[in-house]
C-alpha cells in the first residue's frame, strides 16, 4: 500500500453525543484492603478469575501518581511501567515479575503531568511523549517533551529537531494512532485549563517519516471551531470498521465530550 503525507477530513460529533449518568456505588472491601484477593465474576473454563493485590512483592507500592502507561521500553517481552511521564519503572520478568526504576536523569527533573508510549519512528523501540505542564495554571514554563528511544536505557529529547510537538499549555493527556495510515503513528495532545478554569485547545500532530511532526489540528476543527474544553484523555478504535482510527476525547469540568470519526 502507497504511503500517504496528509489526513482525510475528519468529521466532528460532539453536538450529537448524549448526556448519560454514572452511578457509582462503594466498591467492595475486598478491592479496597492490600494483599487481599479480588474474586471476579468473570468465569472461563478452567473456573473464576481471581486477582491478588502484589504491589508490596512487586516493588511497586510506595510508588504515587496520576498517569500511568504500560510499554516495553526495553524490548525484553516483558510490560515496563511508566509514571506521571517522569518516572520509569522496568519490569524484570520471571520469576517475581518485581520492578526496578531505571529512568534516565534528563527525564526525571522534565516535571510533566504525563506519558504515552509509541514508535515513532519505526526502529523497534518504544518513544514516550510527555505532556507538560502544572495541571490549572496560566501558559505554565514546563514545556511538553517528546523522547527518542536510543536502546540501553538511553533517551534523547528530540521535540523541536522533529518539528516542536510542544505548547505552552497544561497537557493532561495524550494519545498515538496511525490516523492516515501512512504507517508511521500520529498525535493527539489533550490540554487542560488555567488557573481559572478556563479550557485550552487541543492540539493534533501528524507524523509524516518518523522524524518530522506537522500540526494539522485544522484537520479536526481544533483551531477554534470547537470550543477549548478542559481535556483530560483521549482513546482511539476504530469504532466504524471502515480502516480508519477514530478518535474519543474526554473533558472535565461537565463539559460534552467529543467524538471525532475518521472520514
Amino acid at each position: 500500500m502507497a504511503r500517504t503525507s496528509g489526513f482525510g477530513p475528519v468529521k466532528s460529533y460532539a453536538t450529537t453525543l448524549l448526556s448519560a449518568i454514572v452511578l457509582l456505588a462503594p466498591l467492595p472491601t475486598a478491592l479496597m484492603c492490600p494483599g487481599h484477593e479480588v474474586r471476579s465474576s468473570l468465569a472461563t473454563r478452567d473456573g473464576p478469575i481471581r486477582f491478588s493485590n502484589v504491589s508490596v512483592e512487586a516493588g511497586l507500592s510506595a510508588l504515587n501518581g496520576n498517569f500511568f502507561s504500560w510499554g516495553d521500553v526495553d524490548d525484553d517481552g516483558h510490560q515496563d511501567l511508566l509514571i506521571d511521564g517522569k518516572r520509569l519503572m522496568r519490569n524484570k520478568g520471571p520469576p517475581d515479575f518485581g520492578f526496578e526504576e531505571i529512568t534516565a536523569q534528563p527525564m526525571l527533573q522534565s516535571r510533566t503531568n504525563s506519558g504515552v508510549l509509541a514508535d515513532m519512528d519505526n526502529d523497534g523501540w518504544l518513544d514516550i511523549f510527555c505532556g507538560g505542564g502544572f495541571l490549572s495554571s496560566d501558559h505554565p514554563t514546563v514545556p511538553d517533551v517528546l523522547w527518542r528511544n536510543l536502546g540501553g536505557g538511553r533517551f534523547e529529547d528530540v521535540t523541536e529537531a522533529y518539528g516542536g510537538l510542544s505548547d505552552t499549555y497544561p497537557t493532561a493527556a495524550a494519545g498515538w494512532s496511525d490516523l492516515d495510515r501512512n504507517g508511521f503513528v500520529d498525535l493527539y495532545m489533550v490540554n487542560y485549563e488555567n488557573g481559572t478554569y478556563q479550557g485550552y485547545a487541543d492540539h493534533l500532530w501528524s507524523n509524516t517519516d518518523g522524524r518530522s511532526f506537522v500540526n494539522r489540528s485544522d484537520m479536526v476543527q481544533l483551531n477554534g471551531t470547537i470550543p477549548p474544553y478542559q481535556g483530560r484523555g483521549v482513546s482511539w478504535a476504530d469504532l466504524d470498521n471502515d480502516g480508519w482510527q477514530d478518535a474519543y476525547v474526554s473533558n472535565y469540568r461537565i463539559m460534552r465530550n467529543f467524538l471525532f470519526r475518521n472520514e
